[in-house]
């Protein structure tokens, strides 16, 4: 165990803090979401802030600076909470080997969570090791790709233009299938069907960094076999040095078969991809 971190949040006072709703600060505007379509948003609500409170406290005080907003909290399909990691906190959590445990609970007008920090290679209670496919594990991590602003990504303005955040995304989403040890092929293709994307702040000269982790479908629910015909991809492009977000986005991708003109599994896709 490298740290042990619990936080207790009266619902009433966190109800009442208006600013805790303000996107983009303490928490991403897909958390909000998830909170608001709660049966009770202001336990929803508390629950979570307790979460990051109580791994704030759990990590070592050495541990660098992160946002809060690095710490995403989301739910498996049995609604069992967990943080998926993001900028500096992912860096952090890769560079120094940790995982993260977390729980909450709630009780008449409190909120309660607990987080424990241990040491990766130490599998916690109950832990059991992602799901295998042919021998190739899926990668549930964040993948960070660094990447420069050519002169003619710029528009009059000066800085990139909207559409060519479109492209940063899809060489994020590439990267991503490089780190998997998926390889491109003809039969099985991946198709982008719906992009959500929130531009932050503009991107100047330099370089960006794109960070992609798959979100959907979820690690419990991508079974041996499972089937699963979409997979949705958080992605985001930050400006190096500071990590401020420039653009954040959601990537549905669905999958064709080629030849068949028809539709195709991301299992298809994963097994046509894999190296023979």
């Amino acid at each position: 165990m490298i740290g042990l971190g619990h936080d207790l949040q009266q619902v009433r006072e966190v109800e009442a803090a208006t600013g805790l709703r303000e996107p983009g600060v303490f928490f991403t505007a897909a958390e909000l979401r998830r909170i608001d379509s709660a049966r009770q948003p202001s336990q929803s609500l508390a629950g979570a802030f307790a979460a990051k409170e109580a791994l704030f406290k759990a990590l070592p005080r050495a541990a660098g600076t992160w946002f809060w907003t690095d710490a995403e909290l989301v739910h498996d399909r049995h609604g069992a909470p967990s943080f998926r990691a993001h900028g500096a906190l992912a860096e952090l959590l890769a560079r120094q080997d940790l995982s993260v445990h977390l729980s909450i609970s709630h009780s008449g007008g409190f909120a309660s969570a607990t987080v424990l920090v241990s040491s990766a290679g130490a599998a916690a209670p109950g832990a059991r090791p992602a799901p295998s496919h042919g021998g190739s594990v899926m990668h549930y991590g964040e993948t960070r790709l660094t990447l420069p602003v050519r002169p003619n990504d710029l528009d009059v303005l000066g800085h990139v233009n909207n559409s060519v955040a479109l492209e940063y995304l899809e060489s994020g989403r590439w990267h991503w299938l490089e780190q998997q040890g998926l390889l491109s092929r003809d039969s099985v293709i991946a198709v982008v069907a719906r992009i959500e994307i929130d531009y932050r702040a503009e991107i100047p000269r330099g370089e960006v960094a794109v960070t992609t982790v798959l979100e959907s479908p979820a690690e419990d629910e991508f079974e041996e076999d499972g089937i699963s015909y979409r997979a949705r991809f958080r992605q985001r492009v930050l400006l190096p040095g500071t990590d401020k977000l420039a653009v954040d986005a959601l990537v549905t991708v669905a999958f064709l078969d080629a030849e068949k003109r028809a539709l195709a599994t991301l299992q298809d896709f994963i097994a046509a991809s894999r190296p023979s």
